[in-house]
């Protein structure tokens, strides 16, 4: 029987972010590999991925000058499995994408409560079980969705 991948603490937002409206959330917990969500001003949605359990805000902290593209698979629960190019950071152990399609199997393995898994040749894999959405998940995906919808005034 294979092992379940870990599950990552909560969802929060990141510092200075509103609570009702955050642009940027991650998991909490040092324990667990994390994700980091951000939403621009247009709705387009990028995230960040911790190849090791970890917090997040701390590697994000750590400088990092050099950064590599790689090929990666993934996918969430049984779903194909997609390709894209990832950025690996090696100073902070995370991986990134600013590619909305790509970030938005991110935040759908969270919201269909399914493993999220990434393999890459040289940067190796994050098999993880995302938290369920709370209400700051919840806020952030209302805040993006407010930004992506088009405007109805003249």
């Amino acid at each position: 029987m294979a092992a379940e991948p870990a599950a990552a603490a909560d969802w929060q937002p990141w510092a200075g972010q509103s609570a009702t409206a955050p642009r940027a959330i991650f998991t909490s917990g040092a324990n667990d590999q994390g994700a980091l969500l951000t939403c621009d001003a247009d709705g387009h949605l990028a995230a960040v991925l911790s190849l090791k359990p970890a917090s997040l805000p701390d590697q994000l902290a750590k400088n990092a000058y050099m950064s590599r593209d790689e090929s990666a698979k993934i996918s969430v629960g049984d779903s194909d499995i997609s390709e894209a190019r990832l950025t690996v950071v090696p100073a902070q152990d995370v991986v990134q994408t600013s590619k909305h399609s790509v970030a938005a199997k991110v935040f759908n393995a969270a919201v269909r409560g399914e493993a999220l898994k990434v393999s890459m040749k040289r940067a190796g894999e994050i098999d993880i079980v995302l938290p369920t959405p709370n209400d700051t998940f919840k806020a952030f995906a209302d805040n993006c969705s407010k930004k992506r919808a088009p405007s109805t005034e003249s």
